[in-house]
């Protein structure tokens, strides 16, 4: 399973008319299945004719049943969302390669564009939009219906993370450049996880020397004439691909996509290297975990209730999944929450127990989280 939600499901499947692997989108169990299958339709009518390479074909859309269902032409195993859960348990991604990857993701967004019709922008970006196969290469879907950011009523999805243009978010009309403005948001959230060019690590760090003031000037256009300008005096996106690559020439830096991809399988190899039969030792309290290789974890608040709670879950069975729903009743008892709201509590607090060291031993599971099942856990 890639993602399980309220409005959809994306699940790995093998479609037997081409005799190859795909990616089902599903209705999820709160999906209105009329909207749903309108969805798949218009889906199906946007990827028609998207040749890109990270653009997935619709290679099928139907009913199967009662429930609509499209096959993107991709064998996705993760999308965004999770891979950045897994970015701080790696090293750092190669400048050249997180730069192909953002190129990647703006160049098909301009193969959907057409004009200034905000019919054919996304409006938001998140990480969720970004499917990825088991060698590393990644996928843009949204197109025709953003569904990775929306609910089962068509609404922003409160537990996504997305980016937008300012007019975006009070209900103004998407554009490409301000597709581009929210690619370019998306983008500063990963720059924790990149290994900058010292150039470019000099100047955001304000350690500016004399021969980067070429550079702080190109970086400065981006900010004044497109992050911070009203969207009628933007500059049209010809003229800021022609300043990306002006950057990229200050910088010396030749996009490696092939780089990207196998920074990404090796984080999907190191998932499934984790050794069988460890031990992970959690105090009757929650307060201290001691990991597999002897290192000791300090746990608080939200994070030490919701390890007894897995530790419970992993004690009535090595498969047993809790929902999200469940880690916040652990997490936070009695509260009464806004479900957004919610759920990025659980969703944080979970990231950062992972952070903290516990990152190979809590696995996401469809829609909740476990234990690993290879695990011995004691409660000392």
């Amino acid at each position: 399973m890639v993602r399980t939600r309220d409005a959809f499901v994306l699940r790995s499947a093998w479609d037997l008319q081409h005799d190859r692997p795909c990616t089902l989108l599903l209705p999820g169990g709160r999906a209105d299945i009329a909207r749903f299958a309108e969805a798949v339709d218009a889906i199906a009518e946007a990827h028609a004719g998207l040749d890109h390479r990270h653009i997935p074909a619709v290679i099928a859309h139907n009913t199967q049943g009662d429930k609509p269902f499209a096959a993107f032409g991709c064998a996705a195993v993760m999308d965004g969302q999770e891979l950045q859960e897994r970015l701080g348990a790696g090293p750092l991604i190669p400048y050249e390669a997180a730069d192909a990857f953002i190129a990647s993701l703006r160049s098909a967004l301009e193969r959907y564009h057409r004009g200034d019709d905000p019919a054919r922008c996304l409006g938001r970006v998140s990480l969720a939009n970004v499917l990825f196969d088991a060698d590393g290469w990644w996928y843009l879907v949204g197109f025709g219906r953003n569904f990775p950011v929306e609910d089962e009523h068509g609404r922003p999805d409160g537990a996504v993370t997305f980016f937008h243009a300012p007019e975006v978010g009070v209900d103004g009309t998407p554009s490409p450049v301000g597709d581009f403005i929210a690619l370019r948001l998306m983008m500063r959230t990963l720059l924790g996880f990149v290994d900058l060019v010292p150039p470019l690590r000099r100047v955001l760090r304000g350690e500016v020397e004399p021969a980067d003031l070429e550079l702080v000037q190109a970086l400065m256009w981006f900010e004044h004439e497109v992050m911070a300008q009203v969207p009628q005096r933007r500059p049209p996106m010809g003229e800021i691909v022609a300043q990306s690559d002006h950057v990229r020439a200050l910088l010396g830096v030749t996009p490696a996509p092939e780089r990207y991809a196998e920074h990404v399988a090796a984080l999907l190899n190191a998932r499934k290297e984790k050794p069988g039969a460890s031990t992970l030792v959690v105090s009757s309290d929650g307060a201290t975990v001691v990991l597999p290789n002897g290192e000791s974890v300090r746990l608080s608040g939200a994070s030490r209730r919701i390890i007894l709670a897995l530790t419970a879950a992993h004690a009535r069975g090595a498969d047993v999944v809790l929902s999200m729903w469940e880690l916040v009743e652990a997490g936070w008892p009695g509260e009464r929450i806004r479900a957004e709201s919610a759920a990025n509590r659980a969703y944080v607090t979970v990231n950062r127990m992972r952070a903290a060291g516990l990152g190979g031993w809590i696995e996401r599971i469809d829609a909740g989280y476990r234990l690993a099942p290879s695990l011995r856990v004691k409660v000392a």
